[in-house]
């Protein structure tokens, strides 16, 4: 099976957040699987962004394009990605599309549609009620000229969760959806007590500190300043602290700050996502990872801290948490600080949930790369057939 993505941003660029890192993932596993797999994106946020002609090479069994491309008030926008999609489609089965708000890949979706050549796409939350809100009349009028055709004319729309499934049934009632998860692999994540005291030590945390970690950009869309809602709601008395680690809107990270009030003492910021050794550190000291997001499509964040030994307090608008609800290493909890302070002072005082090691396993097979890729290249035979 000859397999083509067509994104506006691929691996190395890790600055723009978890969908590259999906995108590029998922690529490479069904690589991996035998599928030949390329990919036409653009050279934004890559070591190749200054250059003024398209590169090409192989990366993890994938071949990559990457084509100039120029970010807009619209989005990200390249003449070059169109020309490529259009010289790769005669030698490909299927084409996934990934990319919404973004008039980068809308001809790809045209070219797949003249050519006859099947195309899905990935959503991956973008199309969920809460970004329709974020710019909502740019949004509405963009997605009746641009978006809708896209979504509308695809075979089928992967959706990562069943939250995400739901939203796009409502939006788009006559689509085909199938949920795949994202992949989350546990060789990269697993408990570093060692590591973790040193973490701790050098962020100057006592070790009998409990620690309520958040990880991901601090932005309006993660709800943090709820967090400082929560914190005011703790007993002053006891030892605990808020650790937010990700990339911060400045905006935004004062908002959260003002929402600790007397607590801001109890707040710990750390900009940027460090190395994956610190993150895994991070994660194996914690007391829990907090997560009160207002929407997210999936959240591989909740996935790392279980591996690493740490389980997880998430909002039920999480969709990985309210995939593994049932297990015991996550609490999906309505967005009243009252239950998450309650749930909160119980982890600090009993240091969090017993992880047991069968829970774990069946998670680990459930999100690993060889099993999602099973299931994609399993949804990319159902659309050719």
């Amino acid at each position: 099976m000859n397999i083509l993505h067509v994104t506006p941003l691929y691996a190395p660029a890790w600055q723009f957040g978890g969908v590259v890192r999906s995108v590029s993932t998922l690529a490479e596993q069904c690589a991996a699987k035998g599928a030949r797999v390329s990919v036409v994106t653009t050279a934004i946020g890559t070591p190749f962004e200054g250059l003024s002609q398209p590169h090409a090479e192989e990366r993890r069994g994938v071949q990559v394009t990457y084509c100039p491309g120029r970010r807009t008030p619209i989005g990200i926008m390249s003449r070059d990605l169109t020309r490529a999609v259009a010289a790769a489609l005669p030698a490909i089965d299927i084409c996934h599309i990934t990319g919404v708000w973004q008039p980068s890949v809308v001809p790809a979706a045209r070219l797949c549609r003249a050519s006859g050549v099947p195309y899905v796409t990935s959503p991956r939350g973008a199309l969920s009620p809460y970004s329709f809100r974020d710019g909502w009349l740019k949004k509405h009028l963009y997605f009746r000229l641009c978006e809708r055709v896209v979504q509308r004319d695809a075979s089928a729309l992967h959706a990562t969760s069943p939250l995400e499934e739901q939203e796009l049934r409502h939006l788009l009632p006559k689509a085909a959806v199938d949920v795949i998860p994202n992949i989350c692999e546990s060789t990269r994540w697993f408990p570093d007590r060692e590591g973790g005291a040193r973490w701790r030590a050098a962020k100057g945390i006592g070790p009998g500190t409990a620690v309520f970690l958040h990880v991901g950009r601090v932005e309006p869309k993660k709800n943090l300043p709820f967090l400082g809602e929560v914190a005011r709601s703790l007993p002053s008395e006891s030892d605990w602290v808020f650790v937010l680690v990700g990339p911060a809107e400045k905006s935004e990270l004062g908002r959260v700050t003002t929402a600790f009030g007397h607590a801001a003492n109890r707040l710990i910021t750390l900009p940027g996502t460090g190395s994956e050794d610190e993150l895994r550190a991070a994660y194996s000291t914690a007391t829990c990872l907090v997560m009160p997001s207002f929407h997210e499509n999936f959240g591989n964040v909740v996935l790392e801290a279980i591996y690493c030994g740490t389980p997880v307090i998430a909002s039920d608008q999480v969709g990985v948490a309210e995939m593994i609800a049932a297990s015991p290493h996550v609490a999906v909890l309505p967005l009243r600080r009252y239950e998450w302070a309650d749930a909160l002072a119980g982890m600090g005082r009993e240091g969090g949930y017993g992880l047991s090691s069968s829970g774990l396993h069946e998670l680990r097979n459930q999100f690993s790369g060889a099993g999602v890729a099973d299931q994609m290249i399993h949804f990319y035979e159902s659309v050719l057939t």
